[in-house]
């Protein structure tokens, strides 16, 4: 519930921070200023050393993160609030996708690498539901839209898409599986804290916006009421970024997409409700496609666990040890897989 009122807040701030031309801007300074002091104090209190022998792999999906947040935040100056949190449907498929490339998902490997879907079959319809809903929502242009400006705002948004899927799988394999914290008491074992991570990636993420600025927004200056709307900005997206952490820690890649769906429902209709923003009809169709396909998954998610007997929330069957056969280890560390196996 914390994780989607930030978003909400966070979405709401960001259009605001659009309509003054001054988006970017706002990325900077609400992570490397706002962002950056609130986790910093605590990311030192638990220590960095640990932080410091993955930083390399820290830093990389520091770096995803940066894209993926500047990119959505800039295709806003082509698509609405709500179509942008719209498209975000489209992340279950490429989290899909790269889960199973980097083998992180092993069903979802089997079935699209080794074409074995029969046992997956209601899962592979829900995906393909999802994604057919938001190709329809992406490729459908608004009476009031710009042709050219609609068309890189969803591009725009659809590579935001796959840097995050690439950092959310990433950053597990990083994290590792919550079930298996008994293996890391020990110190070389130790993976990095979400506070740690979120202690890099904040200010990366702000100095990604400088990229961004020259781009799309022609001035420096900061107008009135730059501030409190980067307070609310930093306060926010800090948030998000600390849930979203932590349940990437606890949950599947696949999972957290899939819970995040619902907080875009919430945050679209609260935009066409009372933001003043409308779909097509044919915008509608496919969001409401997307929606129920995601709906189709969790549901086929969950009678799968049960016919399997797990109790898990996690709907990935095999997540723990895929994760720890893939999760990131030192170079040169030659009891640390063994310590992991034992």
């Amino acid at each position: 519930a914390a994780w989607y009122a930030c978003a909400v807040v966070s979405t709401f701030a960001m259009r605001q921070a659009s309509r003054e031309g001054m988006t970017n801007m706002i990325t900077l300074f609400a992570n490397l200023v706002v962002g950056w002091s609130l986790v910093a104090p605590l990311a030192i209190y638990q220590g960095l050393r640990t932080l410091r022998r993955y930083w390399y792999h820290v830093l990389f999906v520091s770096v995803l993160a940066g894209l993926e947040k500047n990119l959505t935040n800039t295709s806003l100056y082509g698509i609405s609030a709500s179509l942008k949190t719209a498209l975000h449907t489209l992340n279950v498929v490429f989290v899909l996708f790269f889960a199973a490339l980097l083998g992180v998902d092993e069903d979802a490997r089997v079935c699209l690498f080794r074409c074995h879907c029969r046992s997956n079959l209601a899962l592979s319809v829900a995906v393909l539901i999802v994604l057919a809903g938001g190709l329809v929502t992406a490729t459908w242009t608004p009476h009031d839209a710009t042709g050219a400006d609609f068309a890189i705002g969803v591009g725009l948004q659809c590579v935001s898409g796959v840097a995050y899927a690439v950092k959310t799988v990433v950053i597990k394999m990083l994290l590792g599986d919550a079930r298996a914290e008994d293996f890391y008491l020990v110190e070389y074992a130790r993976r990095p804290s979400t506070i740690q991570v979120a202690f890099v990636m904040t200010p990366v993420i702000g100095l990604t916006s400088l990229a961004f600025v020259p781009s799309v927004e022609r001035t420096w200056d900061m107008p009135p009421g730059f501030w409190p709307l980067a307070v609310v900005v930093g306060v926010s997206v800090t948030g998000i970024l600390v849930f979203q952490l932590q349940l990437t820690k606890l949950l599947s890649p696949l999972t957290v997409s899939v819970l995040a769906i619902v907080k875009d429902v919430v945050i679209v209709l609260f935009f066409l409700c009372y933001g003043g923003e409308r779909f097509s009809k044919a915008q509608e169709l496919g969001f409401a496609m997307s929606a129920t396909g995601v709906l189709a998954y969790a549901c086929a998610a969950r009678r799968r666990r049960r016919s399997r007997g797990l109790g898990r929330s996690d709907s990935a069957s095999s997540l723990g040890s895929a994760i720890e056969q893939r999760t990131f280890h030192d170079d040169g560390a030659d009891g640390r897989s063994g310590a992991c196996a034992a």
